[in-house]
């Protein structure tokens, strides 16, 4: 699942690195991107690998949005800057459909 969602979210010129690690119920999303990159974009590029991450699992997705799910997962959601200046972070906990950032 994690391969996948990577390989793709890097693919946007933005993206500079990406990582997915799960514990349990707890899946902790990272991106570093260019520093040109602004905060709208940022949030944008997490939204996407939430949504992609559930695409390749066997939880559910309903088209753009991101929805509930069927397991409890918390995706923890962080972006950075290549100097680890954190830009972005918040969280989708299993009872919301979506980030609030």
């Amino acid at each position: 699942m994690s391969e996948i969602a990577i390989n793709l979210i890097e693919d946007d010129l933005m993206v500079l690195a990406a990582s997915i690690f799960q514990e349990d119920d707890d899946i902790r999303l990272a991106l570093v991107i260019g520093y040109a990159t602004r905060e709208a974009k940022a949030k944008s590029l997490g939204g996407s690998l939430v949504r992609m991450t559930k695409t390749f699992s066997p939880d559910t997705l309903l088209g753009k949005a991101i929805g509930r799910g069927i397991y409890s997962y918390l995706y923890l959601v962080r972006v950075y800057y290549p100097n680890n200046e954190r830009l972005v972070m918040d969280a989708k906990v299993v009872f919301s459909d979506r980030i609030s950032w």
